[in-house]
């Protein structure tokens, strides 16, 4: 099953990682522009795609249900309307809108919610496990990449059944159960 990972960057100036994950085999990728992404997402034609950043807006005040369950689970994250994240939020709608219209599944995740129910201290652990794991990784390493595996990795544990779809009146989010280790993962 393929299964695309997005790390979106606020502007298309700045590095968006992109990974596909199909079976043991890992693709990452830098990508910059919107039509990029689209592209690979396209050209990969995935199950589902999961995408690091705010997909939705607050309906009311500055802060999403989904940060306030985010620190419910003892996780803290930066709300859509947070200076310097308003337009990393803007794009992820638009970017969604774009995916969601071809007839892609696409949902927000949070790669820092898989590092602090895991413990990890550091994100290329979650590389370095996969391939110890017998997964072949490819491409363009580097934090935006890693990041997008990690969101891969969610959208993998969602389908299967390792993960959840926290839904509220003003979005959603896909967040790993709080029960994982790593041989759960891979």
């Amino acid at each position: 099953m393929k299964i695309v990972g997005i790390d979106l960057a606020g502007s298309i100036q700045r590095e968006t990682g992109w990974v596909l994950i199909e079976d043991t085999h890992v693709l990452m990728k830098v990508v910059y522009k919107n039509s990029s992404i689209v592209r690979e997402v396209l050209k990969a034609n995935p199950f589902i795609v999961t995408i690091d950043a705010p997909l939705s807006m607050p309906k009311e005040g500055h802060i999403r249900s989904i940060e306030k369950k985010l620190l419910e689970l003892g996780i803290s994250s930066l709300p859509p309307l947070f200076s310097g994240m308003r337009k990393l939020t803007e794009r992820g709608i638009l970017v969604k809108y774009l995916l969601s219209s071809m007839g892609f599944d696409v949902f927000e995740v949070y790669p820092y919610s898989l590092v602090k129910i895991l413990g990890v201290s550091d994100r290329s652990i979650f590389l370095l496990e996969a391939r110890r794991r017998g997964y072949q990784v490819e491409g363009d390493i580097n934090r935006h990449t890693i990041d997008a595996f990690i969101a891969a990795i969610i959208g993998k544990l969602y389908l299967e059944n390792k993960a959840y779809l926290f839904k509220s009146y003003d979005g959603a989010i896909i967040l790993p159960k709080e029960n994982l280790n790593m041989e759960d993962i891979f």
